[in-house]
């Protein structure tokens, strides 16, 4: 509490208690009379913790309030006039973007940026800054022109590459365009401007008049070449909902923007939604940055010190543990391809189930989910799903991961906010959980962000309880094909190490671009 009454972002081990320790540096801060805001990750989480920590506050004489997406502006105006007020991250940009073009200050909602404190700080002030927040009206453009640059798309030959060092190497290419899937970039080569020059019946397809066609033309082979479903977006009620790569849930009201979205939409043969003009926007960066105090919590965010440190001006303090972690973290398991890793994972969990150890299984996106999935429904496993396309309920099945028997097979969302305790917080089942091992968690592959890894790592050893992980990877995966050394065909930890290293520093140019 005190670290966070300093300013400073505090890594705290899972089940130590976070939620908690906010109360007492946000009624410290409350006393100014600012106005006091709790951010966390997600709608749930604000509510629960709302509701959770109301009767504290109230019996030490402060109003709370919450402020959600959906809510009038009377319900807002009286949530941040409140002492402490909880929300969203996301809810709080929104906000403040929509004061900024209010037509009357009787229409604003907040009372200014004073102070802060981020549940989740890494999550929030690093995974999700990646994608602006972007507030837009009144549409324009054509909606046919988008589909007509997707029909042109569908029929033009892609070349990808994991990664394209050499521009010049583009022109020799025999191919319609080129993809660079490390930079997540599509670029049309010579015969593919010419074949554009005849299907749209251009002299110039450069020139002046004819750039919102090569744009739109651009943004068709995106949709394309750098975006999956699955992975970087799932389709929900016949929408597009983008899908954060770090947390594996869906990115509620944000867009692809610049007419991507609707290329996206062209491609999976959605309702295409005009493009928006650009009203108002901010980065998370600079919208936190406006809290003169902002600290955070988090049980992952050490690696990221000098990252946070270097953008936000807040230093990390590591608090340790109430009891030593007891948990076992093996050393990776290393095959040729994925299809034996996942044979493998799959044949430890089996082996687990039988005797009625809990497992969770973490995946990157839900193509890997379900996959693994399917896997175990060959094998008769019997699991849960939990991934973007299946989250309702979250936080009850996650609690429920440490029932003797359960296996569940997640996105990296599980357990955000939430405990998974054994036995599931019952004594007599947590004994006979803590007999067999405690929880087991098993990685299908190493995220881009070590911090990631120790989320998904996290979920066991809560408080001194025992548990165990370990990862398994190939040379298929993304991270390695994308960012290992192609000089170095075989798989050490040194070469996995390295090529995290290089997907970090990329990402972390993404965010200050």
């Amino acid at each position: 509490a005190a670290s966070l009454a300093n300013g400073e972002i505090a890594q705290m081990n899972t089940g130590e208690g976070k939620t908690l320790t906010a109360i007492l540096p946000a009624c410290l801060r409350a006393l100014d009379g600012r106005g006091m805001h709790l951010i966390t990750v997600n709608e749930y989480l604000a509510r629960r913790d709302f509701e959770d920590n109301r009767p504290v506050y109230e019996a030490l004489g402060f109003r709370v309030g919450l402020s959600l997406s959906g809510m009038s502006a009377e319900e807002k105006q009286a949530a941040y006039q409140a002492d402490i007020t909880y929300t969203t991250a996301t809810e709080a940009g929104f906000d403040y973007l929509r004061d900024g073009i209010a037509v009357r200050s009787s229409l604003r909602v907040q009372r200014g940026l004073y102070c802060a404190i981020v549940d989740e700080a890494d999550s929030i002030l690093l995974d999700e800054a990646v994608t602006p927040m972007i507030l837009s009206g009144g549409g324009e453009g054509d909606i046919r022109d988008y589909i007509v640059a997707d029909t042109f798309a569908r029929y033009l030959k892609p070349a990808v590459f994991a990664a394209l060092d050499d521009e010049a190497e583009i022109e020799s290419i025999k191919a319609d365009y080129v993809v660079d899937e490390r930079r997540k970039s599509a670029v049309l080569t010579g015969a593919g401007i010419d074949k554009a020059e005849r299907y749209y019946r251009l002299d110039n397809l450069f020139s002046l008049e004819s750039l919102p066609v090569y744009h739109r033309i651009l943004q068709a082979i995106s949709a394309y070449g750098t975006l999956k479903r699955d992975v970087d977006y799932i389709l929900r009620d016949g929408k597009v909902c983008l899908v954060d790569r770090n947390t594996g849930r869906v990115m509620e009201g944000r867009r692809y923007a610049a007419g991507l979205h609707q290329a996206v939409e062209a491609k999976e043969k959605a309702e295409i939604h005009q493009e928006s003009r650009t009203l108002s926007s901010i980065t998370y960066q600079k919208f936190f940055s406006l809290y003169p105090l902002l600290s955070g919590m988090t049980g992952t965010a050490w690696s990221a010190r000098r990252e946070l440190s270097g953008t936000y001006g807040v230093k990390v303090r590591r608090i340790p543990p109430n009891r030593p972690c007891i948990r076992r973290d093996h050393p990776d398991l290393y095959f040729s391809t994925r299809r034996e890793k996942l044979s493998a994972l799959a044949d430890e969990a089996l082996a687990a189930w039988k005797r009625e150890r809990p497992v969770l299984i973490g995946t990157p996106n839900d193509q890997r989910s379900e996959e693994v999935s399917a896997l175990l429904s060959s094998l008769g496993v019997p699991h849960q799903v939990l991934n973007a396309k299946q989250d309702a309920d979250e936080a009850a099945l996650v609690a429920r991961a440490g029932m003797p028997g359960c296996v569940m097979v997640t996105t990296n969302m599980a357990g955000r906010g939430t405990d998974i305790k054994p036995g599931g917080g019952d004594q007599a089942l947590g004994i006979r959980v803590c007999a067999l091992g405690g929880l087991l968690v098993l990685g299908t592959e190493r995220q881009r962000s070590r911090r990631v890894d120790d989320q998904l790592i996290g979920r066991a050893g809560r408080q001194g309880d025992p548990g165990e992980s370990r990862f398994f990877l190939s040379r298929e995966d993304d991270i390695i094909r994308l960012f290992g050394d192609e000089k170095k065909p075989a798989l050490t930890p040194r070469v996995v190490r390295r090529a995290q290293r290089r997907a970090g520093m990329m990402d972390s140019a993404q965010r200050r671009a």
